[in-house]
């Protein structure tokens, strides 16, 4: 009698339980959205760069818009490692959030080299007129099969050459020196093709090449220059504008996905808005970096007429049509 009792209060204790399932579930939901969600975003720039201030904008932002649910921890200054190191990190999910440059991005997803062909950009207006083009979506959508999620395209402007040897104001200027680039295909030829010897090399060993004379020179937006003080062992600023140097903030796709809809949602909005502010401030900055690099820290400004490095280095364009399709160059000069 004693068991068969114990048996039926079992019993009515399951009953209860399966009967409360759903109510269950649903308080189970409502638990989900209590839970505090921390993210981790980085980059290689330190605190003075427009990537700090943006991470800055972005963190504020999204803790505000999740009432304090989606929680953003900032890592500058290349804590979290360099470029490669980050991305690979997102692939992995032990980085959530990334400023990476367009550079060695292209290392994963070879297309998205067409932003550094050289001179394919001429204007900021263009610049502008790509994040919110057709291209610029499909370029985007080759990191999904990467496990990489586009967040926003921001730009640090023009890229331009410095270096401790001479003013360099034609491509023969050029010829022999030893100039630090990025670990990209696009950067290397472009170098190569106007008669330097191209260094690939990772940021963190740059300053230290310049100072000791290990190369000659690096080529960077002002942005970069100023806050990385590259005029300490630089003297010789030339405004070739080569490169409109994008960069990509980007999210883990393994890290949005264990996040509830309305939460990646906010951040994929935050995303955008602050990588726009970013190009914004950045282009209203340009001209007071250049004036403090020339009449502050002394560097001696050299302007260039950029028609006759456009002509020498225009076969990367083929080059690059061929191994790519030419769907991605046309898009971006049909642009101008």
């Amino acid at each position: 009698m004693k068991k068969l009792f114990i048996a039926l209060v079992v019993l009515l204790a399951v009953s209860v339980c399966a009967v409360g399932c759903g109510g269950n579930g649903d308080k189970s939901g409502d638990a989900s959205k209590d839970k505090v969600y921390t993210l981790k975003i980085a980059h290689q720039a330190s605190q003075t760069h427009p990537w700090q201030a943006a991470s800055e904008d972005f963190k504020k932002k999204v803790e505000e818009r999740t009432d304090g649910k989606v929680k953003v921890e900032i890592y500058y200054g290349g804590q979290l490692g360099n470029d490669r190191d980050l991305i690979e990190g997102l692939q992995a999910g032990t980085v959530d959030l990334a400023f990476v440059t367009n550079g060695p991005l292209a290392q994963f997803v070879p297309e998205i080299g067409v932003l550094d062909l050289p001179f394919i950009f001429s204007s900021w207006d263009q610049g502008f007129e790509f994040r919110n083009s057709e291209i610029a979506e499909d370029l985007a959508s080759k990191l999904d099969s990467r496990n990489l999620e586009h967040l926003g395209f921001l730009s640090q402007g023009f890229r331009n050459l410095t270096n401790s040897v001479k003013p360099v104001k034609t491509p023969a200027d050029i010829e022999g020196l030893k100039i630090r680039v990025m670990q990209s295909p696009v950067y290397i030829k472009t170098f190569n093709t106007l008669g330097a010897s191209a260094v690939p090399m990772s940021w963190g060993e740059v300053y230290t090449s310049l100072q000791q004379g290990t190369i000659d020179g690096q080529e960077n937006p002002l942005t970069v220059i100023n806050s990385q003080k590259v005029y300490e062992v630089q003297e010789y600023l030339s405004l070739t504008g080569h490169t409109f140097s994008f960069t990509n903030l980007l999210g883990s796709k393994i890290t949005l996905n264990k996040l509830p809809d309305e939460y990646k949602q906010i951040i994929q909005e935050v995303g955008e808005e602050a990588t726009y502010d970013e190009m914004k401030n950045v282009q209203k900055d340009e001209k007071v970096l250049r004036e403090k690099l020339e009449n502050e820290y002394g560097m001696k400004v050299t302007e260039v007429n950029k028609e006759p490095f456009q002509e020498k280095v225009s076969p990367l364009y083929k080059e690059f049509s061929e191994e790519h399709g030419e769907k991605w160059v046309n898009g971006i000069l049909d642009l101008q």
